[in-house]
């Protein structure tokens, strides 16, 4: 039986799909098999998506979502009969037809995205100590591409990959450039680039005391720059925050060390520029993670507030590794694996919103799978929680499960857990039209295919229509409000 068929077959025999009102969008299946070297003709369909590459392995490393609705995601991929996997880079429209897929055999370990406003796109991939850049114009042609050696790109436990961003003011001849976060010899230090690959000045700022390197930037009108990175060889270790100028200068720099005393074990990273709202994760005091939010003031670097979660010094040893961070309707949400015994929470997904004014947590809410948790990833169109599960595969080995758990801002559940098509999830958005659109990868095993892209668009349950008018004052009215 065909891919295709297994799934009709399936969904028309699951309850779970058929009778669920916050039911999959499944009016077809679209499997795009591509052999794309530079450019590829459009391919229609209807969600899900199943995309391979060539036969093999195809894992995505990040995906970002354009205002227009587009999906840009970078896949790791693996070419039947070729010794190294490549980076392949597709553009996705909201009807899920791939605009185009493009491979870069040069980019042979992806890692990172970014995308501008006009879809151009810049991938970058880690090996030792350099990097790698591939530029792509809004078509999807490889503009060029750039290494640069001599960098520090490992050290303590860094989290998320380091991503580059968009600068339009980041350059003196205009233009605008890409900037790209790392370290080099022990300082922080963001490379930059012309939108035609010129190579511009580094700008580099040395810790006052240890070793580190920079994980995380956000452009500031003008020009300036706001660099947040690891800093490690100091007692305590943890992360500083640099607000340079247009031209490179200091305005101000804060250091912070989580106060656990125990260590720091990942970067740090910018969720927003005004007020400067960080996040890391945090070593405990028994050796387990917690999650570190804290807030700045952007004109001066003068802290307004800082929060863990857990809180720690239980004799159970707390714990959160988190994995996916956003910010939202005026609330920062994290998921990730939390073993946290007054919740409930034993190596579960969780979810955690912390409001983003005080730092005051709000709700911790968890998924009981009934196994373990493997990758959880979190969207939010509002404040709202929607956690997306894998699970360990029950019996093993087997498919992965995949789960939606969802919570309004206040940590109601909009809707019973919703099994979606087994995957290991990589990331998820939250879209205009009240949607949301989870990316990960499936193993098909057919033709010998391994790990495949997928791509799975869900109605948003916490998305609710109210038709009585009274909570807008008008008896006569229609209004629409999202909790």
């Amino acid at each position: 039986m065909s891919w295709a068929a297994t799934v009709d077959s399936f969904l028309a025999n699951d309850p779970k799909f058929a009778s669920n009102r916050f039911t999959m969008i499944l009016r077809g299946l679209a499997v795009a098999t591509l052999l794309l070297f530079c450019t590829g003709s459009p391919l229609s369909g209807e969600w899900p998506l199943v995309w391979d590459f060539d036969g093999r392995s195809d894992t995505p490393v990040a995906a970002v979502a354009g205002a227009g609705g587009d999906l840009w995601v970078l896949s790791d991929s693996n070419v039947q009969g070729g010794s190294m996997s490549r980076g392949v880079l597709l553009r996705i429209a909201s009807d899920s037809e791939i605009i185009w897929a493009t491979d870069d055999p040069l980019l042979t370990a992806p890692a990172a995205l970014a995308v501008r406003a006009d879809g151009a796109a810049i991938a970058i991939g880690w090996l030792a100590n350099a990097v790698q850049l591939t530029a792509f114009d809004a078509d999807g042609a490889i503009a060029w591409s750039r290494s640069r050696s001599g960098l520090t790109n490992e050290f303590g436990f860094r989290g998320p990959t380091p991503a580059p961003s968009w600068d339009p003011e980041g350059n003196p001849a205009g233009g605008g450039a890409w900037r790209i976060p790392v370290g080099l010899g022990g300082d922080f230090a963001v490379l930059s680039f012309a939108p035609n690959g010129e190579p511009l000045p580094d700008i580099v700022w040395s810790p006052p005391a240890g070793e580190g390197g920079a994980t995380s930037l956000l452009p500031r009108p003008g020009g300036s720059l706001l660099v947040a990175g690891i800093v490690e060889n100091v007692s305590p270790p943890g992360w500083w925050i640099v607000a340079l100028d247009a031209k490179g200068g200091v305005d101000w720099s804060r250091f912070e060390d989580g106060e656990t005393q125990a260590g720091a074990f990942s970067g740090a990273f910018l969720l927003s520029a005004d007020p400067v709202r960080v996040w890391a994760d945090d070593e405990t005091m028994c050796g387990n993670f917690s999650l570190r939010v804290w807030s700045l003031d952007a004109k001066s670097g003068a802290p307004l507030w800082a929060s863990t979660w857990p809180t720690g010094g239980s004799p159970e040893c707390e714990s959160f590794t988190p994995e996916s961070v956003t910010i939202a309707g005026g609330r920062i949400l994290a998921s990730g694996i939390a073993k946290v015994p007054a919740s409930g929470a034993s190596f579960d997904p969780t979810a955690v919103s912390i409001d983003a004014a005080t730092g005051e947590l709000q709700w911790a809410r968890v998924f009981d799978g009934a196994t373990t948790g493997l990758r959880t990833a979190i969207a939010s169109p509002d404040g709202s929680a929607l956690l997306a599960s894998s699970l360990f595969p029950n019996p093993s080995p087997g498919p992965t499960p995949l789960w939606l758990a969802s919570w309004d801002r206040d940590g109601a559940a909009c809707a019973p857990p919703l099994e979606l098509l087994p995957a290991r999830i990589q990331s998820s958005f939250a879209l205009p039209d009240e949607g949301l659109l989870l990316v990960g990868k499936v193993f098909s095993g057919v033709g010998g295919t391994a790990d495949d892209l997928v791509l799975q668009r869900v109605d948003n349950p916490c998305a609710a229509l109210f038709v009585d008018g009274f909570e807008a004052g008008d008896t006569l009215a229609w209004s629409a409000s999202v909790p």
